[in-house]
């Protein structure tokens, strides 16, 4: 392992970060403490490293992995990050799993 990584993990990351979605280490820890180390949705409760947080950013604007700076949202945990992407950043997508998820409980 890379001995400047081992010694500055998440100065390694913001950096990387930095390069992909075109926001500076001082933006994303402003980010990361107004979460209060925490995932950005609000039904999600997963504390976050700063390490491990994913930036969630608007693929309407930018698709791809990468992001022009101005559509980036906020931190995501791994999962909810995962979700956007399989659901397409489509809300009306996740409306419609969430209602299916009631409906299903109510069943049982």
């Amino acid at each position: 392992m890379n001995d400047h990584y081992a010694r500055n993990p998440d100065h390694v990351r913001a950096l990387k970060r930095a390069r992909t979605y075109r926001i500076t280490p001082e933006r994303q820890w402003a980010m990361y403490h107004a979460q209060g180390g925490r995932c950005a949705n609000a039904g999600c409760l997963a504390p976050l490293t700063f390490r491990e947080a994913e930036v969630d950013h608007d693929h309407a604007c930018c698709a791809g992995s990468y992001s022009c700076g101005l559509c980036v949202r906020a931190f995501l945990c791994c999962n909810c990050n995962s979700v956007l992407g399989h659901v397409k950043d489509d809300p009306r997508r996740l409306r419609g799993l969430a209602d299916y998820l009631e409906v299903d409980r109510r069943r049982g």
